[in-house]
């Protein structure tokens, strides 16, 4: 690790005082934004958790309907049942503590009075239905671990600068502040023992 420029004297003790309350300054922000980025990760890994869950059943719903309605009517009549447009997936970003991360998804899926849909049994309407709400479980749940996934990053990369900041690099101010401070406190001794030797000598 590199030494400390520090100026000399006691320009130096001012220099490193005042890194030194930088420092400290910085290791209580960034602890106080460790506890909100903790709180919003817990959070946020409950949602995704929520969402995967009820994605995971949507699809498991959809496959069984699918099967049916492909059973009952064949290949054809599924692909009767396919809607002209797609479904689109629009992100609303939030912001806390400076860190940028998927808030909500709000899906558009085709209209489902869509002319151009066939559908030759009950059980075709189930599937359409089914695989929708498929889709929109599964951008609620792509929106939610993207916000994990982001939150938890940042969370690692301020405990980290924390933790240099407290184990590196305060220990290296205060030592070094000490160091200053053991060195100004002997040019004072010396000055002062130099300073009764003039006035000895000219008593």
């Amino acid at each position: 690790m590199a030494a400390l420029q520090v100026p000399p004297g006691r320009m130096g003790r001012v220099w490193v005082l005042n890194r030194l309350e930088l420092a400290e300054r910085g290791v209580t922000l960034l602890e106080e934004k460790l506890q909100l980025l903790a709180s919003l990760r817990d959070e946020l890994q409950r949602k995704a958790d929520d969402t995967r869950r009820d994605w995971q059943r949507c699809c498991r719903e959809a496959d069984q309907w699918g099967l049916r309605a492909t059973l009952l009517g064949g290949r054809g009549a599924t692909d009767l049942a396919l809607p002209a447009g797609s479904a689109t997936v629009t992100v609303q970003w939030a912001t806390t503590t400076g860190v940028r991360y998927p808030g909500t998804a709000r899906c558009a899926l085709p209209a489902e009075n869509d002319p151009c849909v066939i559908h030759t049994s009950s059980a075709s309407v189930r599937a359409a239905q089914a695989y929708r709400a498929a889709v929109e479980a599964a951008a609620e749940h792509g929106a939610a671990q993207r916000a994990f996934d982001i939150v938890q990053r940042e969370f690692k990369v301020t405990r980290l600068r924390a933790r240099a900041l407290s184990r590196h690099w305060l220990p290296r101010l205060r030592e070094e502040l000490a160091r200053i401070e053991l060195e100004l406190d002997e040019q004072d001794r010396d000055a002062a023992i130099r300073v009764r030797v003039v006035h000895r000598e000219h008593s």
